[in-house]
């Protein structure tokens, strides 16, 4: 242990004397603690109630457009068929066939082959 606390004195007279040759008039001793950084704490600021605006930079209009109010997905499809009946097309209730994934490139080597 004393070997560590001799280390630690060499250490101490070292930083003086390079604190000195600089011109540093604090030299480090062992009974003056380090002063604890004088850190200013900074507190998150409470949300506002819109966005923040920026010089250049314009707000997007956030009402967008009309979504009806369906109620139902049956109430959508009477909706659906009934627009469809008025333009004189058929309407389809559900999709046609089973789904499924393909690729793009065999989705256009199919449509060529047809």
């Amino acid at each position: 242990m004393d070997l560590y606390l001799a280390e630690g004195d060499r250490l101490r007279d070292a930083v003086n004397a390079y604190r000195a040759a600089r011109s540093d008039v604090t030299p480090v001793s062992p009974s003056q603690p380090t002063p604890a950084p004088t850190k200013r704490k900074s507190y998150p600021l409470p949300p506002l109630d819109r966005p923040t605006e920026l010089p250049g930079f314009p707000l997007r209009d956030t009402a967008g457009p009309d979504i009806p109010d369906y109620g139902s997905i049956g109430r959508l499809k009477a909706i659906r068929a009934a627009q469809a009946a008025r333009l004189g097309k058929r309407a389809p209730m559900a999709p046609i066939g089973p789904s499924r994934l393909v690729k793009a490139r065999e989705a256009s080597i199919e449509r060529g082959s047809q």
